[in-house]
């Protein structure tokens, strides 16, 4: 790691980590629903129930099942499924972090 790097990277504070992971949730959230949306008015119906925005086998929107299809917020591997509740709960812990 060059030193600027590290630099940059011990002076920042929890809040300020905090803040950064906030937004950064909150662009990929508003991407997942631009991109949903934007199939859904090209008439694309296909496209937008396809794995990469819906979260099949999921009843409860826990990868559960089959029979309901919610908007799939995952960001990674090791959660690949997220509903909209699981992303605002996730939001929402980050915030209590941010300093107003």
């Amino acid at each position: 790691m060059d030193l600027k790097s590290l630099e940059s990277l011990m002076q920042t504070s929890p809040e300020t980590l905090a803040q950064t992971q906030f937004d950064a949730l909150k662009e990929h959230v508003l991407s997942v629903l631009y991109a949903a949306i934007d199939k859904i008015n090209k008439d694309k119906l296909v496209g937008a129930n396809s794995a990469s925005f819906m979260c099949y086998h999921s009843p409860a929107g826990d990868c559960m099942g089959d029979t309901s299809n919610p908007i799939n917020f995952g960001y990674s591997d090791d959660e690949p499924c997220l509903s909209f509740g699981d992303i605002v709960d996730k939001m929402h812990a980050l915030s209590l972090s941010i300093k107003k």
